[in-house]
């Protein structure tokens, strides 16, 4: 016997039941929700082309008639499945004896208090050695715990001065590059200044 809690529009017990029908066996399935619209859109098991997309072909064959502009779930595959309206807060729809209990994506909706509770509460209605299965959101039942803010250091207290920090020399910084201007006026100097000492090298000879 297995229990899908939160069973929303049915594509997980329908899922279940093909899997226990692919492998021969025979199992009981209950579904329920907590919306009793919800749970008669589970129950008619009607289903767009969209939500079938990823079902292969041969199994879309075997467990869905066509309907319309949608698929039908196959009616001896609805008859694996049973639903039935019930709140995960109030006590199982059968005092025990389920060999796995479905229950995913579902508990992250709730407190964490409440959470845990209903998780106890479900692995009270599994049969010795069953299974509860939750969905990946649901492991986070609790928040983490809140980290410290790390301490600040005290402020310095200002009559004292602030600490020296030993700093590099600058480098002179390079003059910019000359212009073709700038060397035809450094070399006009030059010659003016060997001119002129020629000349008072002559003079005083």
């Amino acid at each position: 016997r297995v229990w899908s809690a939160g069973c929303a529009t049915g594509e997980e017990p329908y899922s279940i039941a093909m899997l226990a029908a692919l492998a021969g066996a025979r199992l009981e399935v209950h579904a329920t929700d907590v919306v009793p619209q919800v749970v008669e859109r589970a129950r008619a098991g009607r289903y767009a082309e969209l939500a079938l997309r990823a079902v292969e072909p041969a199994l879309r064959a075997r467990f869905f008639v066509p309907d319309g502009d949608a698929h039908a779930v196959a009616p001896g595959l609805r008859a694996r499945v049973s639903f039935g309206v019930h709140n995960l807060c109030e006590p199982p729809p059968s005092p025990g004896g389920w060999d796995a209990i479905v229950c995913r994506n579902v508990l992250f909706h709730c407190e964490p208090e409440a959470a845990r509770s209903v998780v106890a509460r479900l692995c009270s209605a599994l049969a010795p050695g069953g299974r509860l299965v939750l969905g990946a959101a649901d492991a986070l039942l609790a928040p983490p715990p809140s980290r410290a803010p790390r301490p600040r250091p005290a402020p310095r207290p200002s009559s004292s001065p602030p600490p020296l920090r030993a700093t590099r020399p600058r480098r002179p910084s390079r003059p910019p590059a000359a212009s073709g201007l700038a060397h035809l006026n450094e070399g006009n100097d030059r010659a003016r200044a060997r001119d002129h000492d020629g000349a008072l090298t002559a003079y005083a000879n």
